[in-house]
């Protein structure tokens, strides 16, 4: 586009925002066409649009001139997710990932290699290196698409061969993406000559989405984006790009559809924007994952999600599909099945307030969607001059509009009106003919409620049954005979819908009935009366209850419903019946004995251990929860052979109990349940039963355990220990006390790190923490005793040990701190922190070494640490640990200070 028609667009686009805002000025009786107002909102959003487009320059995905399609580079299912791994000071420790399948296309006349070192990500100006993971990352998993991942199985090809003409496939995984909600500027880049083949993938991703837009509804007050392409972690960017830019131009609701055959959205990117959509406006939720949506919208909703993405919500339906009640669907999901649906609901309160003329117009104009909402939802304002008007929309071809017009008509108690609603529901033809006997129903008229009881009298027994259920839905005492009446004729043909409506419309003999529904032939008639009859609240009705239970269970087990009864009454007469149905095996014996831990005593705990031998696994699991729940001395005793079991659910039930106990007998036996298992369950459930203990004892199981040969131990001792560390009462203060440490004061914190250890004196941060304070107050003695208190309760608590190191270095015992840091290498082999805390502790010991040049192997030790403590450097970069600011003032590392290669590291300018 060249600069004058640049220009032209941009006077254009001003001129009509102009037009409509001086529109905006004038009052209501002055307003233009609604149909015009509405073609320049949509003129303006398109030239806004593309006003953007030029700016922007997006690129093309193939290059348009031959010479230039060297190797050609496509992306799919990009997603970017933050993963939590860790904690340091009080702050979580996250990873921010980039994933995708890159496509390579050769459409050289040679045969292309490329490494995967090739392949770089700039992400807001940072180079991040293709398959570079912090290595606690590779443990989680991700959805791509439709399915889960993971991560360590996401492997870059270490070289990608592309013969000429051919395609080659790898996936690209890059870690240390920037933090926070909002998406970075990405950048792919494939070193190929001299020059690489590049993706601007927020452009790529932008022009893939594929959404166009356009204004409905009483002054175009309503945006409707129509989504074709991919919706993807990346292309959501632009997609908040395009709702900021409605927001900015003060269009207050929006709905967004998805066009047919649109492909499905990532199944984790769906769920995430689904709940922002459902909590907008009423809590300003910030996702870590996602820009938030803009929170000045009054209306937000989505409709004809793709195919995969239908299952994710309620959509807020009828019985009779999609309902075009203006009510019912504003207090729905705001997930729509339909557009209509989804635009009626958006624009029903625009219209219960917007000038009649405006109504008239909207009802009356070309756009069938705006036409549908104005009529569902303003209808009922328009004046009897209008009725022939909303009668002729009900005849009209477009079954949504045909709807509106239906819902409309129930404002009207004219007698044309009234018969065009029975004129419908006589046809029985759906949805017109729910939606008609629900408009009857629903009609604040006597006449309208007189008809839909003639009708019911005239109506098949099937077509009653239908209408029965509308009126359930509106409740009114002139109901109540009628449906009596069906219900007392054995021919009436209602069954269990007329019994449920007659509950909810209400009849003085419904109790009655009730009773003698009880003797049906028909067992769901039965079930239905007894399930009315418990949810009635006079005693009464629980006494027929009652005795009708007592009965039922003499020759039959009690259903499911008679035993939450029971568990509900506490009848003592059925306990009797209970016991005798457990030896049934035919019985839902978990209910019995769930039912019989709630009615019964210590008698039946007994009666239970007896059985317990011949129980199923699921059944035993109910015995042992309720042998723990009476606190049975048989507990302790079925929970030994329990924790043996296979069966997950059963060591879980016996662990969860035994650490309720917390008895030092219960302690005892999960102790040596975890030593002598080699099942991966028992480990967990173990190991976790032991951390919520976390007596002294649990404890030294834990570092026990996280210190064996057993790789699964290992992982679940010390995640236990870290729930364990975590949920100790004293961390409130070791939190505070962090915090007056950010802020410098050095004696508030140590007061609170006293106050920690006073409150659990076996809690390892408490004591290293505060031996942080102490070399800030440079008292490494006292810093040192903390630390060696800290190791001593935690062995592999690597900032304990190597602040011990650092301590024993500055006090010219350099190489036993060395040797404190390094006996623990093998364990943190992978921990970017620990290789830079490593580093410190080389530091200090360059730092004895300059101080005494009569130390022996002086120089030989001065070039050995350097060349640790930068190599250790390098390595935490590598890991993920890149804190350059502390790294350049970091005093245990001020000896390294005039090496270029630290300056290098450190990001510090090399001295002239």
């Amino acid at each position: 586009m060249t600069s004058r028609n640049l220009g032209g667009l941009l006077l254009v686009v001003a001129f009509v925002s102009s037009a409509f805002a001086q529109e905006k000025t004038e009052k209501a009786a002055d307003t233009p066409n609604a149909e015009l107002l509405r073609r320049l909102l949509e003129k303006v959003d398109q030239l806004d649009r593309d006003l953007k487009t030029v700016l922007k320059n997006a690129p093309k995905a193939l290059p348009e001139n031959p010479a230039d399609r060297k190797l050609v580079a496509l992306l799919e299912t990009p997603v970017i997710q933050t993963f939590s791994i860790g904690v340091r000071n009080n702050q979580s420790i996250e990873q921010r990932v980039f994933v995708a399948k890159l496509t390579l296309i050769n459409l050289t006349p040679d045969a292309k290699t490329v490494e995967s070192s090739q392949i770089t990500l700039d992400a807001d100006g940072t180079s991040l290196k293709n398959g570079m993971l912090d290595a606690t990352v590779l443990n989680y998993s991700l959805t791509i698409g439709q399915q889960g991942h993971q991560i360590s199985q996401l492997k870059p090809t270490p070289t990608l061969k592309v013969a000429s003409g051919q395609t080659a496939t790898t996936w690209v995984v890059f870690g240390g993406l920037p933090r926070g909600p909002g998406l970075p500027k990405l950048k792919l880049s494939i070193a190929d000559g001299d020059k690489p083949t590049e993706i601007d993938i927020n452009a790529w991703a932008a022009a893939k989405l594929d959404f166009s837009s356009q204004r409905l509804g009483p002054r175009g007050c309503l945006a409707l984006l129509t989504i074709g392409g991919e919706l993807n972690f990346v292309s959501y960017g632009a997609l908040v790009e395009e709702l900021e830019r409605l927001a900015s131009q003060k269009v207050t609701r929006v709905v967004i559809r998805w066009a047919e055959g649109a492909p499905a959205i990532d199944l984790n990117l769906s769920y995430q924007f689904i709940g922002m959509a459902q909590s907008l406006g009423r809590t300003d939720q910030m996702n870590q994952q996602l820009p938030s949506l803009p929170q000045s919208f009054t209306e937000f909703r989505l409709a004809e999600l793709p195919t995969p993405n239908q299952s994710q919500s309620n959509y807020g339906v009828t019985m009779y599909g999609p309902a075009p009640n203006p009510n019912a669907l504003a207090n729905a999901s705001v997930v729509h099945k339909t557009t209509a649906d989804a635009v009626m609901a958006a624009l029903r309160t625009a219209y219960e307030v917007v000038p009649r003329n405006e109504l008239l117009d909207d009802i009356r104009s070309s756009d069938s969607l705006t036409r549908a909402a104005a009529l569902a939802a303003g209808g009922g304002r328009l004046a009897s001059e209008h009725l022939p008007l909303i009668m002729q929309l009900a005849d009209d071809n477009d079954v949504a509009l045909q709807k509106s017009a239906l819902v409309a008509l129930r404002h009207f108690g004219e007698p044309e009106a009234i018969e065009k609603l029975l004129g419908y529901a006589r046809k029985n033809t759906e949805p017109l003919a729910s939606m008609a006997v629900e408009s009857l129903a629903g009609s604040r008229y006597s006449a309208a409620h007189d008809a839909l009881l003639g009708l019911l009298e005239r109506e098949t027994a099937e077509s009653r049954k239908t209408i029965v259920k509308v009126l359930a839905q509106y409740p009114r005492p002139i109901w109540s005979e009628t449906i009596y009446k069906y219900v007392r004729d054995p021919q009436g043909g209602l069954g269990i819908d007329g019994l449920q409506a007659l509950v909810r419309v209400g009849h003085p003999k419904l109790v009655e009935v009730l009773k003698d529904t009880l003797d049906s032939r028909d067992s769901a008639m039965r079930e239905a009366a007894f399930n009315e009859l418990v949810n009635q609240s006079d005693s009464a009705s629980e006494q027929i209850a009652t005795q009708y239970t007592l009965k039922h269970m003499e020759s039959a087990p009690p259903t499911p419903a008679m035993l939450a009864f029971l568990t509900k009454t506490k009848d003592q007469a059925s306990v009797p019946l209970l016991l005798k149905h457990l030896k049934n095996s035919a019985a839902d014996r978990t209910g019995l004995i769930n039912a019989l831990a709630q009615i019964g005593d210590q008698t039946v705990a007994d009666m239970l251990v007896e059985h317990y031998g011949t129980l199923r696994p699921n059944e035993q699991v109910a015995v042992l929860g309720i042998l723990g729940q009476l606190k049975s001395p048989a507990f302790l005793k079925l929970a030994a052979g329990a924790l043996e079991s296979a069966d997950a659910s059963i060591v879980s039930t016996a662990c969860q109990w035994l650490q309720n106990d917390a008895s030092s007998a219960a302690v005892k036996l999960l102790i040596q349940t975890l030593e002598k298992t080699t099942q991966p369950n028992t480990i967990i459930y173990t190991a976790n039963a032991l951390g919520q203990v976390a007596t002294v004892d649990a404890r030294a199981a834990l570092r026990k355990a996280r210190s064996s040969n057993d790789p699964n131990k290992q992982a679940q001792g010390r995640q236990a220990l870290t729930i364990l560390y975590q949920r100790s009462p004293a961390m409130q203060y070791v939190y505070q006390a962090q915090q007056f440490e950010r802020q410098k004061d050095h004696k508030a914190a140590m007061e609170l790190y006293d106050q920690a250890i006073k409150t659990d004196p076996e809690l390892p941060i408490a004591y290293s923490e505060r031996a942080n304070v102490f070399i800030r107050l440079d008292k490494y003695p006292e810093a040192k005793k903390d630390f060696e208190k800290a190791v001593a309760l935690d062995d592999l608590n690597h900032m304990a040990v190597t602040g011990l190191g650092i301590c024993l270095a500055v006090e010219g015992k350099f190489e036993e701190g060395i040797k404190v840091g390094e006996d623990l290498r093998s364990k943190y082999a992978n921990d970017g922190l620990y290789c830079y805390n490593i580093a410190c502790i080389y530091g200090r010991a360059v730092e004895k070494l300059l101080k005494d040049d009569k130390l022996p192997d002086r120089e030989k030790k001065l070039e050995a640490y350097r060349r640790k403590a930068l190599d250790d450097l390098r390595e935490s970069q590598k890991l993920g640990y890149n804190d350059q600011d502390w790294t350049q003032k970091d005093p245990d590392l001020a000896s390294l200070h005039d090496l270029p290669e630290f300056q290098e590291l450190s990001g510090l300018k090399p001295k002239p």
